[in-house]
């Protein structure tokens, strides 16, 4: 990340367009800090998303009347209509198409499908389903292979649609590449995986970011905002995991944590640590892992998304006796999706939205977390690791909605009996899940907001954003009688 030159304004305003709500606080600028004046937030309006944006800040009083020039400089980022949707194009499921989800994701984009080696046609009648705003297209270490990138890209010239294509796979196939698409705007940058166990991601990233403020966001609804904020938006992922990255800079006590933003639409897992392999007996397998890694479950929403949470956490429900409740939480699921702004008021409601927040953090986590695979060798017992080790992880940061304002000790203790390891566990694989750890909650919403202030505040946003925080208890024992009471 790219800071530019520190500002030195009295007083700013940072706004986040979300896909439920749209929010905005004004802080003062001080050296070390930032004082928060003021915060509003209205529902967002997906018809016209400027109405929504001008009431906030008319909350502020800070807007001429003619809606044209606020009185403090305005940053903003926006993850409104679901953001920007990606469908990645690859060949190795653990290689160029795990760098190809990576590089995406930490753009702040969401990648809604993913297909290995050879499109097919039936993936072709699918994409044009989905209508993504880019595809990435990429494959081949440069000078490798060229059959699957011309195959590929042969299949993609005959779509219906015209996304955006981004093509960031072996150098060697460009010429070949432009050709073939030459009906579509595409874009080049480095290949993401030049050679093989070598990810490149940040040129593919930055061009990503690049088609988003040139193509996306007019299409969007965002271009009257532009001009009010006079500056371009950042994809709300994008300005949370900059904010990540820059407490890991300068907290050294925040080196190893996790970020769960968990939204009406999507949920969030940020993981900050090396997580490899650090004793014997162990081999890492496949490609290697960002230290800042961003993974976004689409389907896993407090609001848009709630049947398809139940959905996926069919699991968990399993466990429940009574079908009358299970159907009641499946009547409530439609409700709060058909009232995306709906806040419970009533203990029994509580414990449903308490019964999806649980599901999306869990399920969540499984997607993001490594693994370990027992086997046994001539030598004794050994293990094969996939992806991050998070049992370093000691802190751990409450965002979103649900998560700022409504999570409490009965959460905490569902997660950490859903990560607990067992001591003497004979299974065949072992989840690296966060094992010894603190729970933070933004209980203000502001982390979003502070990362729009980054890259020109970033001494100040840390320092507000760790002080902002609230500790959330972790019950020390496991009475998991009555939890969703």
């Amino acid at each position: 990340m790219t800071h530019s030159h520190v500002r030195h304004e009295d007083k700013v305003i940072s706004l986040d367009i979300g896909s439920t709500f749209t929010k905005a606080a004004l802080f003062n600028v001080g050296p070390e800090t930032l004082v928060l004046e003021k915060m509003a937030m209205v529902p967002t309006n997906p018809a016209s998303l400027p109405d929504s944006v001008y009431q906030v800040l008319k909350c502020f009083g800070c807007l001429e009347v003619n809606n044209q020039k606020p009185s403090y400089p305005v940053y903003f980022s926006s993850s409104a209509k679901g953001g920007l949707y990606i469908i990645a194009v690859g060949i190795v499921p653990n290689m160029t198409l795990k760098a190809a989800r990576i590089t995406a994701m930490s753009a702040g984009a969401k990648v809604t499908q993913a297909y290995e080696y050879k499109l097919t046609l039936d993936n072709i009648r699918q994409i044009q389903q989905l209508c993504p705003d880019i595809i990435l297209l990429c494959g081949g270490t440069d000078g490798g292979n060229e059959t699957h990138i011309r195959h590929n890209a042969g299949l993609l010239a005959g779509l219906q649609i015209r996304p955006e294509i981004i093509y960031a796979g072996n150098k060697v196939m460009r010429d070949e590449v432009s050709a073939i698409l030459s009906q579509f705007s595409l874009y080049y940058a480095d290949n993401i995986l030049p050679e093989l166990d070598h990810i490149s991601p940040d040129s593919a990233r930055q061009t990503i970011q690049d088609v988003f403020l040139k193509h996306i966001i007019t299409g969007k609804g965002l271009g009257d905002i532009v001009q009010l904020a006079s500056r371009e938006p950042l994809p709300t992922p994008l300005a949370v995991m900059e904010l990540v990255e820059a407490i890991s800079s300068h907290r050294t006590d925040w080196s190893d944590f996790c970020v769960i933003d968990m939204g009406g639409a999507t949920t969030d897992f940020y993981s900050c640590c090396e997580g490899y392999p650090g004793e014997g007996g162990v081999l890492y397998r496949g490609l290697m892992e960002p230290r800042i890694k961003r993974t976004v479950e689409g389907e896993l929403g407090m609001r848009i998304n709630a049947a398809s949470v139940l959905l996926a956490g069919s699991g968990i429900l399993q466990n429940m006796k009574n079908t009358d409740e299970l159907m009641a939480i499946q009547d409530y699921a439609y409700k709060v999706m058909d009232q995306t702004s709906y806040v419970p008021d009533n203990p029994v409601e509580k414990s449903y939205d308490r019964m999806i927040a649980d599901i999306c953090i869990t399920q969540a986590a499984e997607r993001h977390v490594g693994y370990r695979k027992r086997i046994f060798t001539g030598s004794g017992e050994s293990f094969i690791q996939t992806g991050k080790d998070l049992r370093s992880v000691s802190k751990i940061v409450f965002t979103g909605g649900f998560l700022s304002q409504c999570a409490d000790e009965g959460l905490a203790m569902l997660i950490a009996s859903r990560w607990k390891q067992p001591r003497q566990s004979k299974s065949e694989y072992i989840y690296l899940y966060p094992q010894k750890y603190s729970i933070y909650q933004d209980k203000s919403y502001l982390i979003p907001l502070l990362g729009n202030l980054v890259r020109d505040y970033p001494i100040q946003v840390v320092h507000t954003a760790i002080n902002s925080l609230t500790d959330l208890p972790i019950p020390t024992k496991n009475t998991m009688e009555n939890i969703w009471s």
